[in-house]
């Protein structure tokens, strides 16, 4: 039958998720057995599947490790810092030591002349006037001397910053200083400040594939339960007939093939609720194993609306998921990083050398890769939009079939009753009825489903992961 090839696709779709999409869970294994029924509503399945979750503790693991470099990058940054304000310092103290130096001589000569005055003074010897002015000056003198000279704290601090850099202070250029301080400093840190915010944005991308995973498969399962519920209203209905239809052979108003056709039909249609029933039960044994349920544990969903919400504009969408999305996001961060690398290289290297060309080349790069995530991001956006409206014109289309199946269907059954068609085109139609009411209630799960993947489009969205990851989309 048709409705058993939908059957199959969703199971194929719902194990590819399961297989492919979505990590197993990690407690999976050593979750104790509950043999009290576990009521999930999608909610709850959502949570469950996010506690524990693999690859949301790999990235955690990543972002503990990338935090713990931005730690020690921080204390490299301090290391530099450090060393560079010890290069100024001694370099000023050097300086100040060195201009200073020829003065302090030449008062030292004076110092020494006063003192050879002195010693003839102390000697009684007659000291003309101008010798007696100099010998008035000696405190003036040795003041200035004592301003002239390093204090003793300086002169420690001089002989460390000799003993670090030599006797001279290390005469940098200014190409060399970037190499050596600025560049490890500043571009190491920028980066893994962007390596964490992007980390972040990739946990919560990972966060709603999950989400969407989940739901997708939970959705899969209501769809699933729906079907057998009608299946098993058919059958109640059909057997009903076929009782009836017995009833009419033995009064001889029925002939013995079209009882046998019937009976044939309703076993099939047993035979096929008993498969139905083991793919339902597959279908839940999916669900346990992406929750960390043992496979043992009796487990009930349980739909918490069918509410449906009426879509914005695409305006809305669109504007929001270009102030949203990971992808873009991530591009301007790279972009801003970029950039302010370039800054930094402008204040030390000139724009015709390699290094300069190099990081401007980074920064183009970066640019780019900004124009191409919007432009994905617009795509992307405006196709989940056309999905969705797709999925919302088709459940007008799905409601007209069903009420045209249900007329036909009662038109049919008068016919039968009154002996004018077979008890074989009745349960056809019966078929078509039951099919058909299983397509609309799925038509409005799928523009529900399509309309949550909107939303998701239109903010982080979940198909972002970091450098050297892969998309799930």
């Amino acid at each position: 039958m048709a409705k058993d090839k939908l059957i199959k696709k969703i199971i194929s779709r719902v194990l590819l998720i399961a297989l492919i999409g979505l990590p197993v869970i990690s407690g999976y294994a050593s979750t104790q057995q509950n043999n009290k029924k576990v009521v999930l509503t999608k909610q709850k399945s959502v949570d469950m599947a996010l506690n524990d979750n693999h690859k949301i503790s790999k990235l955690d693991f990543m972002m503990n490790s990338i935090v713990r470099q931005f730690n020690n990058s921080k204390k490299l940054s301090d290391n530099m810092d450090d060393i560079l304000d010890a290069i100024d310092d001694y370099e000023e103290l050097y300086k100040k030591n060195k201009k200073n130096l020829d003065k302090i001589k030449e008062i030292e000569k004076e110092l020494d002349q006063i003192q050879v005055l002195e010693q003839k003074q102390n000697e009684g010897q007659t000291l003309t006037q101008e010798e007696q002015e100099k010998i008035a000056k000696k405190s003036e003198l040795q003041a200035e001397k004592d301003k002239l000279e390093l204090s003793p704290k300086e002169e420690v601090e001089l002989e460390t910053y000799q003993k670090m850099f030599g006797s001279e202070p290390p005469d940098y250029t200014e190409e060399e200083k970037f190499q050596r301080f600025i560049k490890p400093r500043d571009f190491t840190w920028y980066a893994l400040q962007g390596a964490i915010t992007q980390l972040k944005m990739a946990k919560t991308c990972t966060e709603e594939a999950i989400k969407s995973g989940v739901e997708q498969i939970y959705d899969g399962l209501l769809a699933m339960e729906d079907g057998l519920k009608f299946q098993q209203e058919l059958y109640d209905t059909q057997n009903k007939e076929y009782h009836q239809l017995l009833i009419k052979f033995e009064n001889g108003q029925v002939s013995k093939l079209e009882r046998d056709v019937a009976e044939i039909e309703l076993k099939k249609l047993e035979l096929s609720i008993s498969s139905f029933e083991k793919q339902v039960d597959n279908m839940k044994m999916i669900l346990k194993q992406q929750l960390g349920l043992q496979a043992s544990q009796d487990v009930e969903i349980k739909e918490e609306s069918k509410f449906q919400k009426k879509p914005l504009k695409y305006d809305f969408y669109l504007n929001k998921a270009l102030k949203e999305r990971a992808e873009i996001e991530s591009a301007k961060i790279d972009l801003d990083t970029k950039q302010r690398e370039l800054d930094i290289t402008d204040d030390y290297i000139d724009d015709d050398e390699i290094e300069w060309k190099e990081v401007h080349k980074n920064l183009t790069e970066a640019q780019m890769n900004l124009d191409t995530a919007i432009k994905s991001v617009t795509k992307d956006t405006r196709k989940k939009y056309m999905h969705m409206l797709d999925a919302k014109e088709n459940i007008d289309l799905k409601y007209k079939n069903l009420k045209n199946m249900e007329k036909m269907c009662k038109d049919i059954k008068v016919y039968y009753e009154q002996g004018m068609a077979p008890i074989s085109k009745l349960w056809d139609t019966e078929v078509g009825y039951n099919n058909a009411k299983v397509d609309y209630i799925k038509a409005i799960r799928d523009y529900k489903s399509a309309l949550n993947q909107l939303e998701t489009a239109s903010g982080i969205g979940s198909s972002y992961l970091p450098k050297g990851g892969s998309s799930r989309e």
